[in-house]
């Protein structure tokens, strides 16, 4: 299972909130953006691999039970040492829900390379890289791209495939 370029935020009155893997064994963690939820990212599951996520202005951002060979990498969070960038991620408006990257944040060509992994655009269809590498993050800084077709026809299908995605 791979969950990318997905912005989740303002899940406070439940228990887990943000993204929740429990089970999560194997599954890929790229570029997202987790804000102002419970927990940002709670992984209880093996082998899962968080990539180019900013997990920020959560109750707790990072929550790791029985996560064996977990990989965070290149995420920006604070309250975990897999945090690799631990200040503000400067969006342009949080409080309107607005978590496009503003043109002095961290993130901006501060992620890993994820092409390999199929991640070649933002949730807005920019390409990846715009810079001198990728954003960490569901948002690309720059002009945003021709139209991603708008979100999944089926409820629940996270990774676009026609099928709900169980995780």
């Amino acid at each position: 299972t791979i969950i990318r370029n997905n912005i989740i935020f303002d899940h406070k009155p439940i228990s887990y909130g943000g993204l929740s893997l429990h089970p999560g064994s194997g599954a890929r963690v790229y570029n997202n953006t987790i804000y102002g939820n419970k927990i940002g990212l709670s992984i209880n599951g093996s082998g899962v691999i968080a990539r180019n996520n900013i997990i920020y202005g959560n109750t707790m951002n990072v929550e790791l039970t029985g996560s064996a060979g977990t990989v965070m990498s290149h995420n920006l969070c604070t309250g975990d040492a897999s945090c690799v960038i631990t200040t503000n991620p400067l969006f342009v408006n949080a409080s309107a829900n607005d978590f496009h990257l503003l043109s002095t944040s961290p993130a901006i060509n501060a992620g890993a390379d994820l092409a390999a992994d199929g991640v070649t655009q933002d949730f807005e269809c920019t390409p990846r890289p715009q810079g001198s590498g990728w954003d960490i993050g569901a948002d690309e800084f720059g002009p945003p791209g021709a139209s991603c077709g708008g979100p999944p026809s089926l409820p629940g299908d996270l990774n676009g495939d026609g099928a709900r995605t169980l995780i």
